[in-house]
């Protein structure tokens, strides 16, 4: 086996290294140690990580000079990219997550596709660059991208933002995108298929209010994390939804509509699970949505203790009949 990875790593070397490359074979580990025989004329060449096979690299016609599943996650490989000229290159599902440790590097024109990118720090160049399909930190520079400019931003998820203070956050107004995990001052009709709410301490309850989604009363896949509901549920329909329910016993779920939900029993360092069960999502609550109203409570999965207590409500009723 190590001699036969001794082959590979040669049989890579030389193909880089060769005059004519447009039909060498290249043989190539990445990050999981997979490899592939893709053609160079087929632009798709899987490298590893190492600084000099992506120098080399750099000698490649354009039309070869794609990355694919490669993860460039910390500070040391972060550090391999500094000072090069990525202009028109291609990224496929690829990780590059420098939070501030990128330098010195020039994305004119490059392409995203798939994987997720922070591409933030000193002197980043993302002019007419062009993202989709992928997990991407709007920063300062993602703004002169393409993709930002055409607002084009349905087939991407919107993840952590760098920025320090409210005056800076981009305009997110009227924009559509695949997913958010995170929030910002500025979302006035906003809208999102998903989001993850789930992890997010600062997530304010009145920016969600300004979105789309809360003013057409309609969420889908989505993830509820604590007390993060504004009170004025009523009449919402929630898709594919969880929620971590603590803090929901003051939220108003009138009428509310739950299609394939999960309720998920949360406890933490100051509460038990059984004061969560008794203070954080109550029967009334439930006996005022749509669900229980015209009988379709099976469409979704309720917390244990809702469950319990109906039992034992149709129980009572049933021995109140017998009478």
């Amino acid at each position: 086996m190590r001699y036969l990875w001794f082959f590979i790593i040669f049989m890579a070397t030389a193909a880089l290294s060769a005059q004519d490359l447009s039909k060498e074979t290249v043989y190539a580990p990445f990050s999981n140690l997979a490899k592939t025989n893709s053609t160079l004329e087929e632009a798709h060449c899987l490298i590893n990580l190492a600084l000099s096979d992506l120098r080399k690299l750099m000698e490649l016609p354009h039309r070869h000079r794609v990355l694919i599943d490669c993860d460039f996650d910390d500070e040391t490989y972060c550090d391999t990219l500094a000072d090069m000229d990525f202009s028109g290159w291609k990224f496929q599902n690829c990780l590059i997550s420098g939070f501030g440790h990128l330098e010195n590097l020039d994305f004119t024109g490059a392409e995203f596709d798939g994987g997720e990118y922070h591409l933030y720090g000193k002197n980043i160049n993302l002019e007419n660059a062009v993202f989709k399909n992928c997990a991407v930190d709007i920063g300062p520079h993602f703004l002169a991208s393409k993709t930002w400019k055409d607002r084009a931003t349905d087939t991407l998820w919107l993840v952590w933002l760098n920025y320090n203070n409210n005056d800076d956050y981009p305009d997110f107004s009227g924009l559509h995108f695949k997913g958010i995990d995170v929030t910002s001052p500025r979302m006035e009709n906003m809208s999102f298929s998903a989001a993850d709410f789930s992890f997010i301490g600062y997530m304010k309850k009145e920016h969600l209010c300004k979105t789309a989604n809360y003013k057409l009363r309609f969420f889908k896949d989505c993830h509820w994390g604590d007390d993060q509901l504004p009170h004025d549920m009523r009449g919402c329909c929630f898709v594919r939804c969880k929620f971590w329910y603590i803090g929901m016993k003051d939220v108003d779920f009138e009428d509310a509509m739950f299609i394939e939900c999960e309720f998920v029993e949360k406890t933490t360092d100051a509460l038990t699970l059984e004061q969560v069960k008794s203070t954080d999502f109550t029967l009334e609550q439930v006996k005022s949505t749509w669900n229980y109203k015209t009988g379709n409570m099976h469409l979704s999965k309720w917390p244990k203790h809702i469950e319990k207590a109906l039992e034992e409500e149709e129980k009572a009723k049933a021995q109140e009949e017998k009478k």
